[in-house]
């Protein structure tokens, strides 16, 4: 029970100008969560000039939630407010473990943003000055809400942003989901507009932008039904008479799946930039492409193009958006206006279907013939895929040398729309042939048209083996050469495979820039077939740490030896010439011992060297 507080709260700057401190972390599991207190994690504010320091993280796992009192994690105040922290919550409980929650609040105050990175599928709920954005670009959700004030969002060099949610969106009133000015910057882009004389057309992109005084707007370029690019940038202005920047670029990207209704109250836009630049062109509008089960709501849904700067700057041209639902109610404003310039742009485009295509396998890698023992296949599909509908019951895999165990296939959703199809390396030369499907669904629960076979062909012998250390574990990630141009990598189980031409005499060298590698390199004559086995071991050091003793009339060294290093012994009388005392001793992964008979001759010193 909380009825008091309990904190892990940034400081206030005390220094003139200083900048708050970061609200902490809250981690909390509980059997019952109750009471009327305080939990925070609350950046602490600026002073004066300084900014605010960012929210937090609280983290609340509970078998049962009673708990009325506040939990918080906002930013701080300051000259900008920091942005808002995570409120995590989930029930635990062992029959019907529940979707946890995740709330971003920055408590009215407009701050920074707010990293959302795909850790599980959630609710997310944003809202009062917070701005979300995905970390990787995309985010898998349970159910979306936007409330007032809310922003998701994505970072000027996140140029798409990609949303599934496999229960229910909503975007309230003055809540937003955007990628205004995310497209291609100025003057870049399949339809960038053109600049001479410090005077700029406008981008193109659903449609075609508009002129300048000067020179002819961008063009058009993209599907108006499946709606996937970036606007085009306006052409430059004159730099001289910048007033925030150059402005000018293009709206971004944003794809929305949901699963049921998606209710539009507030905004949801991929505008096209204005010119800043005196005499520059407006940026192009760019895409929304919206899938649902139902569309309802009186918010906007814009990709606009920017106005053109005074004059003489043409605007850009509109976007492109593209609505599926098998109800469309929505009852708001729909626009891909061209912008005001010179010339204005031209309007962009808006499709709206009751038809939604089942999904589709569209694409496949590898495909075609490789040169490298094979994992995994990805293939990608035309809408976005429930995870919960995948299973590697629905893939089948036929090798040259027969149908590959079902045990052996594991099938995880990639991204969005993307499922990976990993099996053990197969490295025999022939046909592989994979078939998807057909019971795969999207979000809104329909099943493929029909299953999808594949085929990839390894054409090439391949020389395949581990990488592990000394303990036996792997080790992933580690550069794979050959001397004949051919690379690779290591994977996750340190495996490695890669192909020679046949007939070929390579050498196959492992690096790093941690770690050295027992034996150095492995080289083969005349590869005529795939060879398997070829391991090597990564170590710190080949140097042996050595151990002597006397017994009877011998000097004995003892150290630990590696499987594919060599040890040669050297002798000296005068600790300046040195002199092979006996044939090197191949290394085995174990105990070495060397004996060295005392004599009579003159003194002699002896030293180990270790080689890969």
């Amino acid at each position: 029970m909380c009825q008091g507080r309990i904190s892990a709260d940034g400081l206030s700057g005390n220094g003139v100008g200083s900048g708050g401190g970061a609200g902490g972390t809250v981690a909390l599991t509980v059997g019952t969560l109750s009471g009327t207190g305080t939990i925070s994690a609350n950046g602490g504010a600026g002073n004066g000039y300084g900014g605010g320091g960012g929210g937090g993280r609280i983290a609340i796992v509970y078998q049962t939630n009673a708990f009325g009192g506040i939990m918080t994690a906002f930013g701080g105040g300051g000259f900008a407010y920091g942005g808002a922290g995570t409120v995590f919550t989930k029930g635990n409980k062992a029959a019907a473990p529940a979707i946890g929650l995740l709330t971003l609040d920055n408590g009215g105050h407009f701050g920074t943003n707010t990293p959302l990175a795909q850790v599980g599928i959630v609710d997310l709920i944003l809202g009062n000055g917070a701005v979300g954005y995905p970390l990787n670009g995309y985010l898998l959700l349970s159910n979306l809400t936007v409330n007032a004030g809310g922003t998701l969002t994505t970072l000027p060099q996140q140029t798409n942003l990609d949303v599934a949610v496999l229960g229910e969106a909503l975007i309230a009133g003055t809540g937003a989901v955007t990628s205004d000015g995310k497209g291609y910057a100025q003057s870049l882009g399949p339809g960038a507009g053109l600049s001479t004389n410090n005077i700029g057309s406008g981008g193109g992109y659903g449609g075609i932008g508009g002129a300048s005084s000067l020179l002819p707007g961008g063009i058009t370029y993209g599907s108006d039904q499946q709606p996937a690019d970036r606007g085009s940038g306006g052409g430059s202005g004159y730099p001289g008479h910048s007033l925030v920047g150059g402005g000018s670029e293009g709206g971004g990207a944003i794809r929305l799946s949901v699963a049921r209704t998606f209710t539009i109250n507030g905004r949801l836009s991929a505008n096209g930039n204005p010119a800043f630049q005196e005499d520059g062109g407006g940026g192009a509008g760019g895409s929304i492409w919206i899938t649902a089960n139902s569309i309802s709501g009186a918010g906007f849904v814009t990709t606009d193009g920017g106005s053109g700067e005074l004059y003489q700057g043409g605007g850009g041209g509109g976007g492109r958006i593209a609505l599926y639902a098998h109800t469309n109610i929505f009852a708001g404003h729909l626009s891909a206006f061209g912008g005001a310039g010179f010339d204005p742009g031209l309007d962009g485009s808006i499709y709206l279907s009751t038809n939604v295509s089942a999904p589709t396998v569209i694409a496949q890698t590898p495909t075609g013939v490789v040169s490298n023992g094979i994992s995994f296949v990805d293939v990608f599909f035309n809408a976005d895929i429930n995870p919960n509908s995948v299973s590697a019951s629905d893939i089948s895999i036929t090798t040259p040398i027969g149908l590959l165990s079902q045990n052996g296939i594991v099938a995880s959703v990639i991204g969005l729309s993307g499922l990976r199809i990993s099996f053990p390396f197969q490295i025999n030369p022939g046909t592989y042939s994979i078939d998807v499907g057909p019971q795969i669904e999207d979000l809104l629960g329909q099943p493929m048209a029909q299953a999808y076979t594949g085929a990839f062909t390894i054409s090439v012998p391949v020389i395949q083996g581990t990488v592990t250390d000394t303990n036996g574990q792997p080790v992933g990630g580690v550069l794979i050469q050959t001397d004949v141009g051919s690379t690779g990598s290591t994977d996750i189980n340190g495996q490695y495979a890669i192909g020679v031409s046949p007939g070929a005499s390579v050498t196959v060298t492992p690096s790093s820039t941690v770690v050295i590698f027992v034996p150095r390199s492995r080289s083969y004559v005349n590869v005529v077939n795939s060879v398997s086995n070829q391991n090597f071991i990564a170590v710190l050091t080949i140097a042996p740490a050595l151990a002597s003793s006397v017994q009877g009339t011998n000097i004995v060294i003892n150290w630990f030896g590696l499987s594919g290093a060599t040890y040669q012994t050297f002798y000296s009388i005068n600790l300046i010439d040195w002199f092979p005392y006996s044939v090197a001793l191949p290394g085995t992964n174990g105990p070495m011992q060397l004996l060295l008979p005392i004599d009579t001759d003159p003194a002699k010193f002896f030293r180990l060297r270790a080689n890969n």
